[in-house]
């Protein structure tokens, strides 16, 4: 999920600027006496809300066993076993949706030109989520050294990389069933019957699920069996390939 920002600024010809993602629209220049420089307003994904309100509220000695599930850790990192850390040490349910919005938090932070202190301040300082100063000065100060820890970094560049996809795997359900066949004339009764398969795909496009539906026979069963298993060998291999050059992998199951 992407958070984007809306700003009023002022440009090198001293015209008000409006922008908002990738569009802007410049006005006509006033006195400098009348501008007024404005905090960029950012919007947060809303299944993030309730993760960054939590990091603003927790006490302190959980914050730093959240910390510390977030520093250095040799070998290959997969998201499954940090969101289980995570609940293990600060003993915080559904850890998975925090390591998302501290994702996003970070992808925004590392692509909107502003420093960790300043991205983490554009982030603590919105109205969605309704942090009192004190809350508001601590979600700042801590979203500032997470964005610096080694794991969130490595994770949260392996999501933001993953997303450049137009599509992202959801879910996947399969419903077969048997379908009857009936005879042209008025018989009621079946003659014969089909069965069929249904595959349903979940998948995330721009932030929402949406659903790709497909008809297939025993044989394409077969046939997507094949390729998959065709897919996971070449996976253990390229994984091989990786370790032998000294590359960590990187591993984000259940990604949302």
């Amino acid at each position: 999920m992407i958070y984007t920002v809306d700003r009023v600024g002022v440009d090198d010809r001293s015209a008000v600027v409006v922008s908002s993602g990738r569009a802007s629209l410049r006005c006509v220049p006033l006195p400098l006496s009348d501008m007024v420089q404005v905090m960029p307003s950012i919007r947060i994904p809303p299944p993030h809300k309730g993760p960054l309100v939590l990091i603003a509220t927790m006490g302190s000695a959980r914050f730093d066993s959240l910390k510390s599930c977030l520093r250095h850790r040799d070998g290959d990192l997969s998201r499954q076993s940090v969101v289980k850390q995570i609940e293990t040490a600060t003993n915080i349910t559904k850890a998975d949706r925090l390591v998302d919005a501290l994702a996003g938090a970070w992808a925004f932070a590392n692509r909107a030109g502003h420093t960790y202190e300043q991205a983490a301040g554009i982030i603590a300082g919105s109205d969605v989520l309704k942090l009192s100063d004190n809350e508001t000065s601590a979600l700042a100060y801590r979203l500032s050294i997470l964005f610096q820890s080694p794991v969130l970094s490595l994770l949260a560049h392996a999501i933001s990389l993953a997303e450049e996809e137009e599509y992202s795997y959801c879910t996947l359900r399969i419903l077969s069933d048997l379908r009857p066949m009936f005879s042209q004339d008025e018989d009621t009764e079946p003659v014969a019957a089909l069965v069929r398969h249904t595959m349903k795909f979940s998948v995330h496009v721009e932030g929402r699920i949406e659903s790709i539906v497909i008809s297939v026979d025993d044989k394409a069963l077969g046939d997507i069996r094949a390729g998959v298993e065709r897919a996971m060998n070449k996976a253990q291999t390229l994984r091989q390939i990786a370790h032998k050059a000294g590359l960590r992998i990187v591993d984000l199951e259940a990604t949302h």
